[in-house]
């Protein structure tokens, strides 16, 4: 999933606890892929056996000239979330 160059120009945007725990969150991060295409990865991380993050198989790689589309029909889907408030969002 993951080589060296992609960890290396991986930058996280964000990250969302999924449970109370803290054991596992979802993180929105940007990147370039081995083709040299900028995606916005989404995708679910976990605390494992060493007590360390690690990434799960559960998530989704868009390209970057994508993204506007994906946004959109969720946009279309559900209106109220353009109504986020990125407070909430960032604690």
């Amino acid at each position: 999933m993951a080589s060296g160059n992609y960890e290396s120009t991986q930058q996280l945007l964000g990250e969302l606890l999924v449970n109370k725990r803290g054991t596992e969150s979802v993180r929105v991060s940007k990147s370039i892929d081995k083709n040299g295409a900028e995606v916005y990865d989404i995708r679910r991380w976990y605390i494992n056996d060493d007590d360390e993050w690690a990434p799960t198989k559960k998530g989704v790689s868009i390209k970057a000239e994508m993204m506007a589309d994906v946004i959109k029909l969720l946009i279309d889907d559900n209106p109220d979330l353009l109504k986020v408030d990125n407070d909430e969002v960032n604690q």
